[in-house]
């Protein structure tokens, strides 16, 4: 093939060949926003996935040495009984929170109440009264 050949398979620019594309500067978008219903959602799916304690371990520990040296000042807590202790505390609140949002939905509610929270409490067996004050 000579040079000849070339020239005629590629489209001469002053008889109506395609002209490169015209590039369109991009617009500098804003970030996108979530209504608060889907960040709560968004925020609630990465608790349950996750393993971590949400409570900090420093202050469970403050409150766990707090109450042992009211009942007994003398008695020694190994770390492993405090992780106890914290499991335990984060277990009772999430399903006691649980029920409270249950009770919430069944009322035709959004939010937590402090009601809600008492008539849990009564169904575990708790309180054995309904005091609103």
């Amino acid at each position: 093939m000579d040079e000849t050949d070339d020239d005629e398979k590629r489209p001469d620019p002053r008889h109506g060949a395609q002209r490169p594309k015209r590039v369109l500067p991009i617009k500098a978008s804003a970030p996108h926003v979530y209504r608060p219903s889907t960040r709560a959602q968004i925020e609630v799916l990465g608790f349950q996935r996750s393993i971590n304690l949400l409570i900090s371990r420093p202050a469970i520990s403050r409150l766990v040495r707090h109450i042992r040296n009211e009942i007994k000042p003398e008695f020694g807590l190994r770390v492993e009984a405090i992780d106890v202790f914290h499991h335990a505390a984060e277990d009772y609140m999430v399903k006691l929170l649980m029920e409270c949002v249950a009770l919430t939905h069944h009322a035709r509610r959004v939010s937590i109440m402090r009601r809600d929270m008492i008539l849990a409490r009564r169904f575990r067996g708790e309180i054995r009264e309904i005091s609103e004050s």
